[in-house]
């Protein structure tokens, strides 16, 4: 990939953080770096981002399902 990877260093906002080992298909991950970098931003930030989004998003179904 021709674009430079920048190193960030890890977030202070995180509460009680946990270190998770994750393994992408290399074209996924790639594609995760370009998202990344497009938004000035680290491919770890960019998946905290997407993880809290998604379980947001199942938080508000189960509470439509109950109503």
């Amino acid at each position: 990939m021709g674009q430079t990877v920048r190193k960030m260093p890890r977030p202070k906002t995180l509460k009680n953080p946990k270190t998770v080992t994750i393994i992408f298909e290399k074209e996924d991950y790639e594609e995760l770096e370009r998202i990344a970098f497009s938004k000035n931003t680290s491919v770890s930030a960019l998946i905290r981002e997407l993880v809290s989004k998604y379980i947001e998003s199942e938080l508000t179904e189960e509470l439509l399902r109950k109503l």
